[in-house]
């Protein structure tokens, strides 16, 4: 998971939905079966399977 920092190049999605290409100043942790993470709203945040592993979640969004 890499969350924080800032996304370079951000371009509106969809109200208040933001993608970019880069994030800026993030840090990254590796998770494990059966780790949890909640993500404040609006912060910038990536998750990616290392090589030859594969990753599964789940995506809850709660429009304020």
């Amino acid at each position: 998971l890499t969350y924080g920092g800032t996304i370079a190049d951000r371009k509106e999605i969809a109200p208040g939905e933001f993608r970019g290409h880069k994030q800026v100043g993030a840090k990254t942790i590796h998770m494990h079966p059966g780790d949890f993470v909640m993500i404040p709203t609006g912060t910038p945040h990536h998750f990616d399977a290392l090589p030859g592993k594969v990753l599964n979640y789940v995506v809850y969004k709660h429009r304020i």
